[in-house]
């Protein structure tokens, strides 16, 4: 939340170019920023074959003149062939569709 108020004791165009570099693309009239991570359960190799895989995805949401801080993390029950953070970028993106903060 920080970042976002501009209070991180870091020169104020660092805090720009972080949320520049952290976009991840225009919605109706929202900015989703953020950033995926994939950890894997079974050692270092689940991204070479399908496996149960930790995924993340932290970012901001910003629309109108309100943000939204978001942080999501889930671990799989079941052997998956995609990375988990795609995977949970994706599920962030469709609890802000049911939730109405996104068309």
């Amino acid at each position: 939340m920080r970042l976002w108020r501009g209070q991180l004791p870091i020169s104020q165009r660092a805090m720009d170019l972080s949320k520049k570099i952290i976009f991840v693309k225009k919605i109706g009239d929202a900015e989703l920023y953020g950033k995926t991570g994939t950890g894997c359960l079974n050692g270092h190799d689940g991204m070479e074959h399908a496996g149960k895989m930790l995924g993340w995805f932290v970012g901001a949401l910003k629309k109108n003149t309100k943000t939204y801080i978001i942080v999501a993390n889930a671990s799989d029950l079941k052997n998956q062939a995609r990375p988990g953070g795609p995977r949970m970028r994706d599920t962030t993106l469709e609890i802000l569709k049911d939730l109405g903060l996104l068309q």
